[in-house]
């Protein structure tokens, strides 16, 4: 999608996700697929729904063994913070994802997208995008 029509939805995620962290919540578990438009215009609002994994800010420190499976299912847009530890974090893991969602949106590719899922984490926890990707090369 053009930068446009992505900042304009961006936009609105973000101002989702402020409310979430104002009203003292933090959701974990922001992707693509955890964000609904209510038309097909970038326009549109938006929903944030899959809140399986969300948290109030003050319980964040506690043991979380839900959270713990779904940490391993997808992590692609998941804060490093989230994979090195599951209670040493707050409400900046979901601003790194509206960050992976942005890129995402841009590039149409997931900002760490390795051959496999230990790959994947191991590029996450360091920060470094591998960039070898077949639109950019």
């Amino acid at each position: 999608m053009n930068e446009q029509e992505a900042s304009l939805i961006i936009a609105h995620i973000c101002s989702a996700v402020k409310y979430l962290h104002k009203n003292g919540y933090v959701h974990r578990n922001l992707r693509p697929e955890t964000i609904l438009f209510e038309s097909e215009t970038a326009l549109s609002d938006i929903k944030i729904v899959d809140f399986l994994s969300c948290l109030e800010t003050k319980d964040v420190k506690e043991e979380d063994a839900l959270f713990s499976t779904l940490i391993t299912s997808d992590p692609g847009f998941r804060a490093p913070e989230l994979l090195l530890s599951k209670k040493n974090y707050d409400t900046k893991v979901d601003v790194w994802s509206c960050g992976a969602i942005l890129y995402n949106m841009i590039t149409g590719i997931p900002p760490f997208l390795e051959k496999d899922l230990e790959s994947t984490v191991e590029m996450i926890k360091t920060g470094k995008m591998s960039c070898a990707y077949p639109n950019y090369e």
